[in-house]
């Protein structure tokens, strides 16, 4: 992903590709919902981050978030610090998602959602949806 500071509103369709195929390995499961990311149209959007499928409730993010700042903490590189100040602050970069127009999958932004769930924000997210016809 691109370093904070772009404004992704003004990003092109080809950019939003781009960012789509730099993490589209990521956690890909296999399903349908792993498309090729040139095979479909995307957009910059606010997301209801409860629609993504991470995580079953705001006390889940939350669980889950705390263990990854205490795994971080532990290693002693300062990891955890950017997570903490997005829990003061908020979320400045999109998390990278797929959509069949009913749920989100996530394919990059795992933080930023649980993040995004405990502060009780919109998520800003590159949408990807397969085109009709694509194989």
């Amino acid at each position: 992903m691109r370093p904070s500071g772009v404004d992704w509103w003004r990003c092109s369709s080809a950019e939003l590709v781009r960012e789509a195929e730099l993490v589209h390995g990521d956690h890909d499961d296999g399903s349908e919902a792993f498309f090729q990311p040139e095979e479909g149209s995307w957009s910059v959007r606010l997301i209801d981050p409860t629609a993504v499928n991470a995580f079953d409730s705001a006390a889940d993010a939350s669980e889950w978030l705390s263990g990854e700042i205490s795994m971080l903490e532990a290693d002693g590189l300062g990891g955890h610090l950017a997570y903490r100040e997005m829990l003061k602050l908020g979320i400045c970069d999109p998390v990278v998602v797929s959509t069949d127009g009913n749920a989100y999958t996530l394919w990059d932004g795992y933080h930023r959602t649980a993040i995004a769930i405990i502060r009780g924000e919109s998520l800003l997210a590159i949408v990807g949806s397969r085109d009709p016809g694509s194989p």
